[in-house]
């Protein structure tokens, strides 16, 4: 009997059905090794769309060696989907293309030394 009271008052290990979040499905990655000879680290980076019906808004996470950063992007409009790419100088690009093959640049990824920038680069306008 003492057995049966005591685990009614012991609350559950599983967490309410409130406070689960849904997974992000993951949208684009990338990463490369970090020129070190001594260490072996990476710098990639993710993007996964902010919530079910995102509007264009995306997290964008980064990580340099042991170093972590994120920040959400908006793309100029909620329909276009990012495309990541590598630039020749060890940095990651943001940006999309608009029915036609042209790769719009839009958002720059850069990290030395352990300092990580992250900006928009242009802006668009679709009237």
């Amino acid at each position: 009997m003492i057995t049966i009271l005591m685990s009614c008052n012991n609350p559950s290990s599983k967490p309410p059905q409130s406070l689960i979040l849904p997974e992000s499905q993951l949208l684009i990655t990338d990463s490369f090794r970090i020129p070190d000879q001594l260490n072996t680290q990476y710098f990639s980076v993710t993007i996964t769309p902010k919530g079910d019906n995102n509007h264009g808004i995306y997290q964008v996470n980064v990580k340099y060696g042991n170093n972590d950063a994120a920040t959400e992007i908006t793309m100029p409009q909620s329909d276009l989907l990012p495309i990541l790419r590598q630039t020749y100088n060890h940095s990651f690009l943001i940006g999309f293309k608009t029915g036609d093959t042209t790769f719009y640049p839009y958002f720059l990824i850069t990290a030395e030394r352990g300092q990580t920038e992250m900006k928009y680069i242009k802006a668009y306008s679709f009237q």
